[in-house]
This record gives C-alpha cells, structure tokens and sequence, in this order.
C-alpha cells in the first residue's frame, strides 16, 4: 500500500481525499436523487391511475343515476300523456346514454386490465350487471307505450340491475380510494428509509475523509523535511554527496532533483578549480596572439584602403560610359522615329502615284474613243463625198463641206494618236517611279528595322553598363565595409589583450571563491 502511494502525484494524493468526499457525497446525492425518483414515480402514479381510475369510476357512476332517471321520466311522461315526439326524442336520449354509459365501462375495464384480481372480478359483474340493467331499461321503454303495466314489471327488473350496479361502483370506488391511500403510505416509508440511509452514508464520508487527509498530510510533508534539510546543507557550503531515496510524488521529484543539484554542484566546483589555472594560462597565450593580431590587422587595413581608391576610380568611369551608352539609345531613339516617318511619307507617295497611273488609264480610255469618233467622223465624211459626186453640180457644196469635215477628222485622228502615245509614255513612266518608290519604301523598312536593332542593342549595352558600375559600387562599397571593420578589429583586438589580463586576474580570484565548498 505505501509503494503505490509513495507512486502516486502530489496532486493525486492532494485529491484523493477530497475526491474521496465528493464521491461519497455523490452517492449520497445519487442515492436521495434516485428516492425522490421512486417517491415521484410512485406520486405520478397514483395520481395517473388510481385517481383517474376513481374519476372514472365516479363519472359512470353519475351518468348510471342520469339514465335512469330516463328511464323513469320516459314511463311517466307516456303516463301523462305528453306530445309523442316529446317523449320519443327522450328515448333515443336513454338509447344514446346507454350506449356511451356501457362504452365507458368498457374502457374502465381495458384501464384496469392489469389490475388486482378482485378489481378485474368486480368489473367484471358490473359489466354484466349493466347489460342486464339496458336490457330491461329497453324493454320497459318499448313496451310503455303499449302496456304500462307491463312496462312496470320490466321497470321493476330493471331496478333490480340498476340497484346491484350502483352497489358494484360503490365497491370499485371504495377500493380505488384505499389503494390510493396504501400507495401514500408506502412513498412516505420510502422517504423515511431514504433519508436514514442519506445520513449514514453521509457520515461514513466523513470518516473515510478525516482518514485519508491526515494520511496523505503525513506522506507530503516526510519528503519535504529532507529536501529542507539538503537546502540547509548546501546553503551552509557542504555538498559531499548522500544517498536520497524518495517516492515519484512531486516532492520526491524535489527531493531527488536537490540531489542532483548538490551533485552536480560538487563535480561543477571540481572543474571550476581545474579550469581556473588553465584561464590564466590560456589568458596569457591570448594576450601576446592579440598583439601579433593586431599588427597584421594594421598592415590589413592599409592594403583595403588603396583597394577601395581603386574601386572608387573604376567604378566612376563605368559610371561615365553607361551615360554615354544612355545619350547613343536616346539618339537611336530619335533615328529610328525619323525613319519610321520618312516610311510614312514614301508610302503616301506610293499611294499619291498608284492614282495618278489610274487616272492616266482612264484618259488612255477616253482618248481612245476620241479616236475611235473622229474614224467614224472620216467614213461618214467619205459617204457624205461619195453622195456628193453623185449629185452632181446639186452636191458640189456639200463634197466640199464633207472633205473639210473628213480633213478635221484625220487631224483629230492624228492627234489623238499624239496623245496616246504621250500617256502611254507617262504611264510607263509612273509605273516605273512606283516602283521605284516601292523600293524605296522596303529600304526604309529595312533602314527603321536596322535602326531599331541598333536601338535595342545600345539600350541592352546600357543597362548592362549600369548594372556593372551598381556591381562596382557594390564592391566599393563592400571594400569600404571592410576597411571600416578591420579598423574596428584593430581596436578590438587592444581591448581584447586588456580584457586576457583582466581574465586572469578574474580567474584567480574565482580559484580563491570556490575553495570555501566541500567536495567529495
């Protein structure tokens, strides 16, 4: 039992009593939750079924009283000689009060089915007593209206039923009433017993709880008065080493890592005395390598100074041909925006001489039917000669007139000949400067191609230009970087040979420190 406590968590062993508490309080709560439970149901219960069925009850009970004083009305009516639709209406009344009378009987039995024997007997006769009690109430309203007389026999059976049933209802009633009152009796036992049995387990927590508090108490506070005790000892200088036993609780974690602080404490002071000589020498050593550093870190410095004037001188002149390559792509810009315009104007003549070489084979054409009129003009004035001679001396006027219109003619003829061939020429001419002007403008194309080519080229050199002198003064800027920082490495390093002194001193006064401990 100890072992497996001594396994347990501090926080385990601080809850187990009051856990223990609660659990018992629990079943305590459990317990009364679960009578109250039993007590309600049994509540519920007596209310849903023995006072229902009592209502039940009472409600055939009335309505039995209700159909018989039908029954009586119907046969004194009929003996005073009421309206006959009076006393018609009356018995289909009692038939229909009747009728839902039996209905509710029989669903008093259906409810208490499952009841005691007795209850199931009882209703049993009631309902045959009823049955008997409709049959005779029947007849006798059947028969008032032919034979009072006899009507009052059947009246007389009739009472008979309604006497026995009324005495069987009286019965269930008082029965349903007892059971009730047996049912009350029996929930306030249960409470009774319920709240005796609260109480003592109730107790029985208490016990339990006082128990286990002072036992887990006991086991936290054996681990702390050791730990107390190691802290004493270390604070006072003595860490010789002991051995610690202690459970896997948190305080048994405290008391094993104590342990192993005084441990490790003993072995860290051990090295620290060992360490101590080997700082001064070490500190010595460091010393006279910082002076030998800090000559060469001079002679360092001296050298990245002429490196960084270099540097400076190399990366204005790049600077300056990357503003040079800048000015040549602006110039290229602009040639190549002036070829692209002398492109533009050679296509609008292009465009200006293909229309005039259409306009000239359109006067081509129209000189061509000039011709084609004055040869028509000639064989008409030839005719026209022709009719003349014929007439004699009546046409010599007219021969003369047709030879002027015939001369006129093949001079217009000619002339037009003259013209066709000028145009013909200018055609031939105009075609030729087109094409001459086409070739014009390819070279121009070829010319702006060429231009842009050269534009692109001088841009690529001059952005390369300017990313080496970014590189360049990258590499200045880096050697300056480095300039600085040997010149602080040379101050470092002076400080660096006082602070091995100051080491040295330092260690030998720690050496003195740690002599006061008690080592194994």
């Amino acid at each position: 039992m100890r072992t497996f406590f001594d396994r347990l968590s501090l926080m385990v062993k601080v809850a187990i009593a009051p856990t223990l508490v609660l659990l018992c309080l629990m079943s305590v709560a459990l317990y009364s939750l679960w009578t109250s439970r039993e007590t309600s149901q049994t509540l519920e219960r007596l209310t849903k079924q023995s006072m229902v069925h009592v209502v039940m009850v009472a409600e055939v009970q009335e309505r039995v009283v209700a159909v018989n004083g039908l029954v009586m009305q119907t046969v004194a009516y009929t003996g005073a000689g009421l309206k006959p639709a009076i006393i018609k209406a009356l018995d289909e009344k009692i038939a229909a009060e009747l009728k839902t009378t039996q209905q509710r009987i029989d669903r008093l039995r259906e409810a208490m089915a499952q009841g005691d024997a007795d209850a199931v007997s009882r209703l049993t006769r009631l309902d045959a007593a009823f049955k008997t009690y409709t049959k005779s109430a029947l007849d006798t309203v059947d028969m008032k209206d032919a034979d009072l007389a006899t009507a009052a026999i059947y009246m007389s059976a009739a009472d008979t039923a309604y006497q026995e049933t009324r005495g069987l209802l009286s019965e269930q009633f008082n029965g349903e009433v007892e059971q009730a009152k047996h049912s009350g009796e029996l929930t306030t036992e249960s409470l009774s017993t319920g709240n005796k049995a609260s109480l003592t387990l109730a107790a029985i927590a208490l016990v339990i709880g006082m128990l286990v508090t002072w036992f887990t108490a006991r086991e936290i506070v054996r681990p702390l008065k050791s730990a107390v005790g190691i802290a004493r000892d270390v604070a006072e200088g003595n860490l010789s080493l002991r051995d610690v036993q202690a459970g896997s609780d948190e305080t048994g974690q405290v008391l094993r890592a104590l342990g192993e602080v005084t441990q490790r404490l003993n072995g860290m002071i051990a090295n620290i005395r060992s360490g101590a000589d080997q700082i001064d020498t070490a500190a010595s050593e460091i010393s006279i390598g910082n002076n030998d550093l800090a000559t060469r870190t001079e002679q360092t410095a001296s050298a990245l100074q002429a490196t960084s004037s270099s540097v400076a001188d190399l990366s204005n002149t790049i600077r300056l041909n990357a503003d040079t390559a800048m000015q040549a792509t602006q110039l290229a810009s602009s040639a190549s925006n002036v070829a692209k315009q002398g492109g533009t104007d050679v296509a609008e003549v292009v465009s200006t001489m293909e229309a005039i070489s259409v306009q000239a084979k359109r006067i081509s054409e129209i000189i061509g039917t000039i011709d084609g009129i004055a040869f028509q003009t000639n064989i008409l004035a030839l005719n026209a000669a022709v009719e003349a001679a014929r007439a004699g001396e009546q046409g010599r006027g007219f021969a003369v007139v047709a030879s002027e219109v015939r001369s006129l003619a093949q001079r217009s003829s000619e002339a037009a000949k003259e013209i066709r061939g000028l145009i013909g020429a200018s055609v031939e001419q105009v075609a030729a400067g087109t094409n001459k002007v086409h070739a014009a403008g390819q070279t121009m194309q070829r010319i702006v191609t060429s231009i842009e080519q050269v534009s692109t080229m001088v841009a690529e050199i001059s952005r390369a230009t300017a990313e080496q002198a970014d590189a360049i003064q990258g590499v200045n800027d880096a050697v300056s970087d480095m300039d600085r920082n040997t010149q602080q490495n040379a101050a470092l390093v002076e400080e660096s040979a006082a602070a091995a002194e100051s080491l040295r001193v330092q260690a030998a006064g720690l050496v003195q420190a740690v002599s006061v401990f008690l080592i194994a």
